[in-house]
């Protein structure tokens, strides 16, 4: 029996006076502790494996209003952060506010906030203790000197124009030739974006472009309904036809790419896994109640609730880190 309340949902966005398209925004603005632990979680998570990554440019696809992981970024060293966005969403005041709380958090090296406080976030750490031996006193010195916290800040105000010089940009939409200049970016990185991304082989053909040789991505990816559906994966019961009606009208939704077509689309674009990490969770639905363009989904990718997938650019090789198995643990 097919879920009927997201249908109703989806069909009732084609009614005007119930729903615009320009208020749509999933991600709202986001709680700068939420924002510090998603940057520091990617970075202790390649650092452990051996990955040091150039983070003189970074760039974040899908941040939405909230720059946060951006502003953490730059608050860590990084000299430029790109937020990379499908959707044009205005500047908020409300990064400047973000941006406060990140630079106390850092000053007092607070410890990355855990699964107590985020028990559903990616990547999982061994240690969440603030991680010194990555951010030294001496590096964090330089980051957090006042003269450039004051141009971090500049960057934020939305009452400033756009300057060559911010050291946070926003651009949108991403996959226009000329958003970013080739190979000029050293860490992609994502925070349960990749499944909403309907062109999902440009937007990995961006990335191989992006990126420099050598220079990594980390993403993590999330399956799940996303609350659209009774079970996590519910979402797949839908065909085609009825998932148009859900989606409705509203500007992007889920692509329903299984972890083995991300794992294709980004070797298609030269971007290697060195990483994959998969959440197994046990699937809600029956593989007879699932639409036929999914039936044939792998057990393991039947069972990924999540993934956290590292990838290099391997136009120049490998640089060393250690290769990790893209199959279920």
């Amino acid at each position: 029996m097919i879920e009927i309340l997201p249908v109703i949902k989806g069909a009732l966005t084609y009614v005007p006076i119930l729903y615009d398209p320009r208020r749509f925004d999933s991600t709202g603005i986001v709680a700068a502790r939420y924002c510090y632990s998603v940057w520091l979680r990617h970075l202790v998570s390649l650092h452990r494996r051996g990955i040091d990554c150039d983070t003189t440019v970074v760039a974040e696809l899908g941040p939405g209003p909230s720059l946060g992981v951006c502003i953490a970024a730059v608050l860590t060293g990084t000299e430029r952060a790109l937020a990379l966005d499908l959707v044009d969403f205005a500047r908020s005041a409300h990064n400047l506010q973000i941006a406060t709380e990140i630079l106390d958090l850092l000053m007092n090296r607070a410890a990355i906030p855990d699964d107590r406080e985020f028990p559903g976030m990616y990547p999982k750490l061994d240690d969440y203790r603030f991680p010194n031996d990555m951010l030294s006193d001496a590096r964090m010195r330089v980051a957090l000197a006042k003269s450039r916290v004051r141009q971090i800040m500049r960057s934020l105000d939305p009452s400033n124009e756009p300057s060559d010089t911010d050291m946070v940009e926003y651009r949108a939409p991403w996959y226009t030739d000329d958003v970013v200049r080739v190979g000029s970016v050293g860490l992609v990185i994502s925070q349960a974006v990749l499944e909403h991304v309907d062109e999902l082989g440009s937007t990995y053909d961006a990335m191989g472009r992006w990126l420099a040789p050598a220079a990594f991505a980390s993403h993590v990816i999330d399956f799940r309904s996303h609350s659209l559906t009774k079970g996590w994966d519910g979402h797949l019961q839908y065909s085609p036809r009825l998932w148009r009606i859900v989606r409705g009208r509203r500007p992007y939704l889920l692509n329903r790419a299984s972890p083995g077509q991300h794992l294709h689309r980004a070797s298609a674009a030269g971007l290697s896994a060195v990483a994959c990490e998969r959440q197994i969770t046990t699937p809600s639905l029956a593989r007879s109640r699932l639409a036929a363009s999914f039936a044939s989904w792998s057990d393991d990718d039947r069972c990924t609730s999540t993934m956290h997938l590292i990838l290099e650019n391997t136009k120049r090789g490998f640089s060393g880190a250690t290769t990790e198995s893209c199959a279920s643990p």
